[in-house]
C-alpha cells in the first residue's frame, strides 16, 4: 500500500494512504511529535538472527546513475525489513521486526520513524517538472512520490 511521509516539528511519520479516510490528522501527529530527541526511548526494532554477509555489485540496480556509484544488493530487492551494516569492509544484512512500542497514530495507519530514504521517489521527480514547493517549511512538510509539499498551518 502506498505511503506518504509527513515531517512535523522535525518528527518523521510514515502514513498509509487511505482514500476513504483522507489525509491523517496533522494535529494528532503534531501532538505526538516531540521537539527534542529523547535518548531514554527504547529501540523500535529487534533483530531476527545474526548479520549475514553479502556481496555488493554494480549490476542490477540504479541504471539511471553511472556504474561507479552503484551499490546493488540484488538478493535484498523488494525486502523491507533488513538493516545494512558495513564492518571491516564487508557488507552485512540483518533482518528485523518492528518493536510493539513504536509510536503510532491514526489507529496504526501512521508510524513514527527515524528517517526515510527517498531515492526511488527522487529519481521520478525530474520527469514531471517542478516537484519541490519552495513554500514548504524545513521542519513541516509532506513528502510523496510526486514531490515535497507545503502543509497547511496547524493550530
Amino acid at each position: 500500500q502506498a505511503e506518504d511521509v509527513y515531517v512535523l516539528n522535525g518528527a518523521l511519520w510514515l502514513c498509509k494512504r487511505d482514500r476513504a479516510a483522507g489525509e491523517p490528522s496533522l494535529s494528532a501527529l503534531r501532538a505526538l511529535s516531540e521537539q527534542a530527541c529523547d535518548i531514554t526511548l527504547t529501540g523500535v526494532q529487534r533483530a531476527l538472527g545474526p548479520p549475514v554477509p553479502f556481496e555488493v555489485t554494480q549490476e542490477g540496480c540504479g541504471s539511471w546513475m553511472p556504474p561507479e556509484f552503484r551499490m546493488c544488493a540484488n538478493h535484498l530487492k523488494g525486502s523491507e525489513r533488513h538493516n545494512l551494516l558495513l564492518d571491516g569492509g564487508i557488507f552485512y544484512s540483518q533482518e528485523y521486526d518492528e518493536d510493539q512500542q513504536v509510536v503510532s497514530s491514526e489507529h496504526g495507519r501512521c508510524k513514527q520513524g527515524a528517517f526515510f530514504h527517498m531515492q526511488e521517489w527522487k529519481k521520478r521527480w525530474g520527469e514531471s517538472g517542478p516537484s519541490i514547493d519552495p513554500a514548504a517549511a524545513f521542519d513541516n512538510f509532506k513528502l510523496s512520490q510526486d514531490g515535497i509539499h507545503r502543509l497547511p498551518e496547524i493550530r
